[in-house]
């Protein structure tokens, strides 16, 4: 099993966290000097029916930076870390999917196939 102490076992962290962002961070980041505004945003940029124990998950229809730094408002240099985020989450199962040479589509639930 994938895990150490202070980290998620490999199947929970599959089903539950891969392609998301931790809410509490984007919360903070929002609300930090830049004054993005969580509540403005977060039903724009994330999917909130599919995010669940205080991870967000992103809308698929925020497929580019350029989608993104308009719902934030703000300018490239402005949001590196909005940037890094994204870059690293967004379609973070499907990436790590195709990078495992998983066959057939990818699944949400974590299986003997996924484990292996």
């Amino acid at each position: 099993m994938l895990s150490t102490h202070d980290t998620t076992n490999w199947p929970a962290w599959w089903e539950n966290e891969a392609g998301t962002v931790d809410e509490d961070l984007v919360i903070r980041r929002c609300n930090d000097q830049r004054q993005i505004g969580y509540e403005r945003i977060k039903d724009k940029l994330f999917d909130l029916k599919r995010s669940q124990h205080g991870r967000l998950r992103w809308k698929e229809e925020i497929d580019s930076l350029d989608k993104l730094l308009l719902i934030l408002g703000r300018k490239r240099e402005e949001v590196g870390d909005f940037i890094d985020f994204y870059l690293n989450t967004y379609h973070e199962k499907e990436k790590l999917w195709e990078r495992l040479g998983l066959q057939g589509p990818m699944r949400e639930k974590c299986d003997v196939s996924i484990m292996h």
